[in-house]
């Protein structure tokens, strides 16, 4: 941790954690709000992200009322206009800071299980790697692949950083024995960000559904961080009854 701070003094940048959050959630209704370890999804989330100790944390809010809500356990909260994604609100609630961040870490608000030294890694990573976006993935074998976002990405042979060639919610390489699955937090500079909203959708990003496919249409270099420590998210009222079996 000591490390870690006299590298965020060493480089002398502003970096935050901001949590985009909205209760019209198609698949589960208000799901921000369901209750983990007696607290609100997005509370428990934003709280596993300040003990990673990196700087600010605030919640982007759809309304009012969520604000108010986070705010009510503790938690700084900023309410954003209308975006047509998550990455889009969490830019917006970026401009309305003081000064706007260097560094911005997307953090899911349904990531209600993750080691907070991941935020960590990627801002070590993206500063070090002098990266527009890095973000963290996980060796999986392929027998283990339910679902998942893969990424390739060059170097992932061998296990370590280097720069994202595609994803996709197909099981790719096609034929390998390993998998990376992606972690969807991503850590962007203030540039990338600004890049990234501005340029609006693109084609592979509509096909496959995947936000990070327009960073990578758009020229920007996003690199993959390999970690080790196992992630949750929460998508559906099943997967929800199912973690709070575990921790209840």
């Amino acid at each position: 941790m000591l490390e870690f701070i006299n590298f965020v003094i060493r480089i002398n940048m502003e970096v935050a954690v901001i949590i985009p959050a909205r209760l019209a959630s198609t698949r589960f209704p208000e799901k921000v709000l369901s209750v983990i370890n007696g607290m609100p999804m997005v509370v428990h989330v934003a709280k596993l992200a300040m003990q990673s100790n990196i700087g600010k944390c605030i919640v982007a809010c759809c309304s009012k009322r969520l604000a108010d809500i986070v705010e009510s356990y503790g938690c700084s909260a900023i309410v954003t206009e209308d975006a047509s994604c998550g990455t889009e609100r969490v830019w917006l609630a970026a401009q309305k800071m003081q000064p706007i961040p260097d560094i911005v870490i997307n953090l899911q608000g349904d990531m209600v299980l993750f080691d907070p030294s991941i935020l960590r890694d990627i801002t070590v990573n993206l500063v070090e790697k002098r990266a527009d976006i890095a973000t963290p993935v996980r060796k999986i074998d392929v027998n283990e692949y339910k679902n998942d976002v893969c990424v390739v990405f060059n170097n992932m042979e061998d296990g370590i950083t280097g720069r994202a060639l595609y994803f996709s919610r197909q099981q790719i390489p096609c034929g390998s024995s390993f998998l990376y699955k992606h972690i969807g937090i991503y850590a962007y500079t203030k540039n990338s960000l600004d890049m990234f909203v501005a340029h609006g959708r693109t084609f592979l990003e509509d096909v496959e559904r995947l936000e990070q496919l327009r960073a990578l249409q758009c020229g920007l270099n996003i690199i993959a961080v390999p970690v080790s420590c196992k992630t949750y998210s929460i998508n559906t009222k099943e997967e929800y009854d199912i973690f709070s079996k575990h921790i209840f």
